[in-house]
């Protein structure tokens, strides 16, 4: 009987530096305590952010508080005197006379009261014959055309601008703004 011969092959043994390293089984590790850990440094993070938000309600508290404490209280006879100011009618005095306001070719004339203490003009329309009251104060009188060119005025016998003083309920009368060849250059007398 023959026995049949199975054919061999050759083994391969690898060099000992390719040999592969066994691997240690996983341990499970007690993970609980790292947990634990992160928890409490949590913790200490929420406390330490209300206590930060509380400080700053405080100071925001306290600067309120010192606002109102800067603040004065309001001044209630101050305002009372300013209301009665206002309920008074100012004081006035009266200036009435003619003006030579027909005599005007460029359209409509005007009135002016210029003050010479505010430096700042009233205007009025009215007719030949005016009667105007205005706040004490010292005035020069003219009549002006619509583009603003005075045209005449109240002036002395040299032809300068002549000073209206008004009082309080004082009337100066019978003035004439009738000069064409007023001196607007000069000062008023």
């Amino acid at each position: 009987m023959n026995t049949p011969v199975s054919p061999s092959y050759p083994t391969y043994t690898p060099p000992a530096s390719q040999t592969p390293t066994p691997v240690a089984p996983i341990k499970k590790k007690n993970a609980t305590g790292k947990y634990i850990v992160a928890g409490v440094g949590l913790l200490v993070i929420v406390v330490a952010a209300v206590i930060v938000m509380t400080m700053i309600g405080n100071k925001q508290e306290l600067r309120q508080q010192a606002f109102v404490e800067e603040t004065p209280p309001p001044v209630q006879p101050y305002v009372a005197q300013q209301k009665a100011a206002l309920a008074t009618p100012a004081p006035t005095g009266t200036i009435s006379g003619t003006a030579c306001i027909d005599k005007v070719k460029n359209g409509p004339a005007t009135l002016v009261f210029f003050d010479l203490n505010s430096n700042s003009p009233i205007k009025a329309q009215q007719g030949p014959s005016f009667s105007v009251s205005l706040p004490p104060s010292t005035y020069v009188v003219s009549v002006s055309d619509q583009t603003l060119a005075t045209k005449m005025a109240y002036t002395n016998a040299d032809h300068s601008l002549k000073k209206v003083v008004l009082t309080a309920g004082d009337t100066v009368a019978n003035i004439s703004v009738c000069d064409t060849q007023m001196n607007i250059f000069a000062q008023p007398k």
